[in-house]
């Protein structure tokens, strides 16, 4: 459960939508961490997270659009 802590400090340094997207899909990526690339962007699991990224101020609809856009950056990424 070090991962639960170290997941917990990032998103309080959260200043964005776009910088809690970076860290869902950092989260995506870690094999100890139970999370699909549909479930990322549920309503249910965004809202679990926003009380551990305060000064994020933004719509559930903006940080799912942020996590995606994210998600297709890394996609891209990979591909090359």
């Amino acid at each position: 459960m070090k991962w639960l802590t170290y997941y917990i400090g990032k998103l309080s340094s959260c200043k964005d939508a776009r910088s809690l997207a970076q860290v869902v899909i950092e989260m995506l990526k870690d094999p100890e961490v139970a999370i699909d690339n549909d479930e990322m962007v549920k309503e249910r699991f965004i809202k679990k997270l926003l009380p551990h990224a305060p000064k994020v101020t933004t719509t559930i609809s903006n940080i799912r659009q942020r996590i995606n856009d994210e998600y297709d950056r890394q996609k891209s990424i990979r591909r090359k």
